[in-house]
């Protein structure tokens, strides 16, 4: 919800806007509960703790409590880690919480901590930098070279599936999700005798991607349509969500749909080699699930993305096949084509073969399907049902709406001449049976938005790393890497003294 973020979870609708400049949600007696509600208030209290943090701290600081947070060095053998502490980057909070061999008991959290207080005077529970909470499979460069290390935080969604504790066997089912901060500690290689001052920011840059929705006046209204042929004219209450799946510029950006926010979706604890119903070679998955009902649930013919946390944390999409059968006492799903190995590897000699469950490998449904169709309903973009189609619908110019279903457009655009958009830009947008369809204008994306800061350059062929964080009260740092201007605490205690003198 951070920032304007929201998720994959089962939701109604999102409807937090922060021009309208609501602090609270009142509820009131005898009425219905609805999830919306409840998450605007989340939202509502994201953005208040995000801003007023971010007002208070600067774009990206470190408290004198952990002096040590993200501070990069070298151990005596040589490998590159990665200081335990609390920083603050762009008002979210992002904190190493360090080894966990090494902790001790911090009076004031009143909790087990790298970073008791008051501060240590020296440095301990550093981790190693491949050893990163959220960034699986990451080795250290061999090259000898230069490089910016950088932060980079984000907001995620965290489901069942991720992380089973969330369901309480007393109940037996989940009953809400998590908003989870991930850090990541990032190289990107810079020229030789670089420094802070003038190693740049070379991290990804914003998507450049806008999505505006409107409502087909003449869609067809059909015998099971609630509403006249304007508008919406679906049987059901939707949470629309169009999300970017290849990255890119017009023409090569892709994107795909679910009317049910993503939330269509299930474990994978196996992937077996089979052949199909055509007897072509694909995969069988064994899920945990076949789905909540028929209409929330999976069935020849759907598109699923196959993906896990490593993906996901890479900043990659999953790959899209089309479910060719389904064995709903087997709780197996075979695809119409392979599942690609190398990105969801499986284990042990026998079938089934068992994928890694430290990598929750999972499917999602999307829904688009069929031929898909401009805006006049005649002019066809492209084929999903076409034998060899990748299920994945191509972004068109701006200007050129795409059907989605029942009355329902999209059309992209771009905020700056030749931007592109990311893999992973997402807008959602609900649908109602009253025919009404939130409106989208030029919408940037909803998420996911990350937010960067320096660290140090760090010298591989040199075995040093200069500091490049900002402690909190120094507005920026010069060239030996001091505060250059008047320190924020030092400006407020010439206030005082000031004042006392009045």
């Amino acid at each position: 919800m951070q920032g304007g973020n929201t998720v994959s979870f089962d939701t109604s609708r999102f409807r937090f806007d922060p021009w309208r400049n609501y602090s609270g949600v009142v509820m009131e007696q005898g009425r219905v509960q609805l999830d919306s509600d409840w998450n605007e208030w989340l939202a509502q209290l994201a953005r208040r703790t995000q801003a007023e943090t971010l007002d208070i701290l600067g774009r990206a600081a470190y408290p004198a409590a952990t002096p040590f947070a993200f501070r990069i060095d070298f151990d005596s053998s040589g490998k590159l880690r990665i200081g335990p502490g609390r920083m603050y980057v762009d008002g979210l909070l992002a904190e190493n919480h360090g080894d966990a061999s090494t902790v001790t008991w911090d009076p004031a959290l009143g909790e087990m901590s790298n970073t008791p207080q008051p501060p240590p005077a020296t440095e301990s529970g550093a981790i190693l930098y491949t050893a990163q909470p959220y960034l699986p499979v990451v080795t250290q460069p061999t090259d000898g070279g230069t490089y910016l290390a950088y932060l980079d935080v984000w907001t995620r969604a965290v489901d069942y599936l991720q992380d089973p504790a969330l369901i309480d066997a007393a109940v037996g089912i989940d009953t809400t999700g998590r908003l989870q901060t991930v850090w990541q500690v990032r190289l990107a290689l810079v020229s030789s005798g670089a420094s802070c001052g003038n190693a740049g920011t070379p991290w990804p840059g914003p998507s450049s991607g806008l999505l505006t929705t409107a409502p087909v006046n003449s869609a067809p209204a059909g015998p099971c349509c609630l509403t006249s042929n304007t508008g919406y004219t679906g049987a059901e209450n939707q949470n629309y969500r169009v999300e970017i799946h290849t990255p890119g510029p017009v023409g090569t950006a892709t994107f795909k749909w679910s009317r049910d926010n993503g939330s269509v979706e299930t474990g994978v604890t196996a992937i077996t080699p089979v052949t199909n119903s055509v007897l072509v070679a694909a995969s069988q998955l064994s899920v945990l699930s076949m789905g909540r009902d028929q209409v929330l649930g999976f069935a020849p013919g759907d598109w699923i993305e196959i993906l896990d946390d490593d993906l996901e944390l890479a900043g990659l999409h999953g790959n899209l096949h089309r479910i060719d059968t389904i064995d709903f006492a087997g709780k197996t799903i075979t695809l119409d084509s392979p599942a690609d190995a190398t990105k969801f590897p499986v284990t042990g000699g026998t079938m089934p073969y068992q994928t890694d469950p430290n990598r929750h490998t999972r499917i999602r449904r999307w829904d688009q399907s069929g031929k898909v169709y401009q805006s006049d309903g005649t002019t066809v973009v492209t084929d999903l049902g076409a034998a060899g189609s990748s299920g994945e619908i191509p972004v068109t110019a701006a200007g050129i709406a795409v059907i989605l279903e029942n009355g329902v457009t999209v059309s992209f655009g771009l905020s700056t001449a030749g931007g592109s958009f990311n893999s992973g830009d997402f807008w959602t947008f609900a649908a109602r049976t009253d025919g009404s369809l939130d409106q989208l204008t030029n919408a940037p994306p909803q998420g996911m938005h990350h937010h960067y800061t320096p660290l140090s350059v760090v010298d591989f062929a040199a075995g040093s790393a200069s500091d490049c964080r900002t402690p909190w009260g120094c507005e920026c740092k010069d060239s030996c890497g001091g505060c250059c201007t008047v320190t924020r605490s030092e400006e407020h205690t010439s206030e005082l003294q000031s004042l006392r003198h009045l």
